[in-house]
């Protein structure tokens, strides 16, 4: 399944291990904007950037051409998703700009949205459904999969339903 991945540049390394793990279970990332090279601002990444513009005014930042570029990238990214993970910190709720705008991207457009991590509350996080662990979301991942090969007729409808049982511990689905 293809998957966007949401978060901080706080905790890429956390992002990137989860990134592997889904890669390594079949999935898609279909952006990964902490690896994305500007080659306008000589092949420098995203994160080295964000140093640079976080001393920028307001018309500044939006005047840069990385800007655009990223903007188009990521909400496309978003859109063409078939899930999307928000990855916060662990152990410390706190509130995030981008990944909470396209938060909101994914709900407009009915994707399925998980949370890994801690986030302050808001009644608008009604959609993120929170996991515990990102084998957590794998599993999930992997039954949406199936149901989806079910009803392109690749998969049993018995397989599809045992596929969904396991991503839920084994508990029957009601």
């Amino acid at each position: 399944m293809k998957v966007y991945i949401a978060s901080s540049f706080d905790l890429i390394d956390l992002v990137d291990e989860y990134a592997g793990i889904l890669e390594a279970n079949g999935h898609e990332i279909t952006v990964k904007w902490w690896d994305h090279v500007y080659e306008s601002e000589g092949g420098a990444k995203a994160p080295e950037l964000k140093e640079k513009y976080d001393s920028y005014s307001w018309d500044q930042f939006m005047d840069c051409p990385e800007v655009a570029e990223t903007f188009s990238r990521d909400f496309e990214g978003v859109k063409t998703a078939g899930a999307f993970l928000f990855v916060a910190d662990p152990y410390i709720p706190k509130k995030y700009n981008g990944a909470t705008a396209e938060y909101g991207i994914a709900v407009s457009n009915d994707i399925p949205c998980m949370l890994l991590g801690q986030l302050e509350t808001s009644c608008l996080f009604k959609r993120l459904n929170k996991l515990e662990s990102i084998y957590e979301v794998v599993r999930i991942l992997n039954a949406l999969d199936d149901v989806h090969a079910f009803l392109l007729g690749e998969k049993s409808a018995e397989d599809a339903a045992e596929s969904l049982i396991g991503a839920f511990g084994g508990k029957k689905i009601e």
